[in-house]
């Protein structure tokens, strides 16, 4: 047991440097969405701060101020649609090379593989690896990378402003949100754990259903496609019953 935890272990820490190796490939389409990520964050703070003194304007009859406050307002509105734009257009890229490269270099692990290796291995299996988990894992990488930038400018900005209203209140909040990185650690790995085994679950419902196609003829030859679709409904309430995991854990973690 301890050393399947070790293994595993091992595992997981070169699987972690493999990926940073991929992903530091696109480094420089990576670093030329920060930009904008950075750009579209600031509009959303500018934007409530333009609409609030608009809105005091009016109110104050301030009318020669209105119509600048609202130039100037659709003038943000407009340089954050640009930058969201650039900044999802460039992340899809990034994205995209990323899957590029993870197909490309586990295909060229498995083709080099020794034979009791697909003797062990299921084709389906192989395939739902080559072609559905390295889309969840490129989108997945980029994904995570252009959410952290934005929640980490996001949280600066917020910290920044609180201080300058008020330093012991901004300490108060921060205090408060400990137990939510505690719990929020918790949920990260139950969540990395589910989709684990979702996505093997996804690979055995592949599998089945690539060789029971594949052998239809004799499939058809003993009139099993009854138990064949039994099965195969089993295997696919399997992947329904780990999504529906995923779904309680990714709402508990949003709320």
């Amino acid at each position: 047991m301890e050393k399947k935890k070790k293994r595993d272990k091992a595992i997981e820490s070169k699987a972690n440097w493999l990926m940073m190796q991929v992903v530091w490939e696109q480094k420089w389409w990576l670093l030329l969405g920060l930009p904008f990520m950075f750009l579209g964050s600031l509009t959303d703070f500018l934007s409530p701060k333009f609409l609030g003194m608009t809105i005091t304007a009016l109110t104050e009859k301030q009318y020669d101020k209105v119509n600048d406050y609202i130039w100037t307002f659709l003038g943000i509105i407009l340089a954050s649609t640009i930058c969201s734009f650039l900044r999802d257009y460039i992340f899809a890229i990034a994205s995209e090379a990323l899957g590029l490269s993870l197909r490309q270099k586990l295909y060229d692990t498995v083709i080099r593989k020794d034979m009791s290796f697909f003797d062990d291995t299921r084709t389906g299996d192989i395939l739902s690896r080559i072609g559905s988990d390295t889309q969840v894992v490129s989108d997945g990488l980029t994904t995570s990378v252009a959410q952290t930038v934005k929640s980490v400018t996001i949280l600066i900005g917020v910290f920044v402003i609180m201080f300058t209203y008020t330093w012991k209140l901004t300490l108060v909040c921060v205090a408060a949100n400990f137990p939510l990185v505690f719990f929020s650690r918790i949920t990260s790995f139950a969540s990395r754990s589910s989709s684990k085994k979702l996505q093997d679950a996804k690979a055995k419902m592949v599998s089945y259903a690539e060789e029971t196609l594949s052998n239809i003829r004799t499939v058809k030859a003993f009139s099993d496609e009854k138990q064949c679709v039994l099965k195969y409904n089993v295997e696919s309430n399997n992947v329904y019953r780990w999504g529906n995991k995923m779904a309680l854990l990714w709402g508990t973690f949003m709320g």
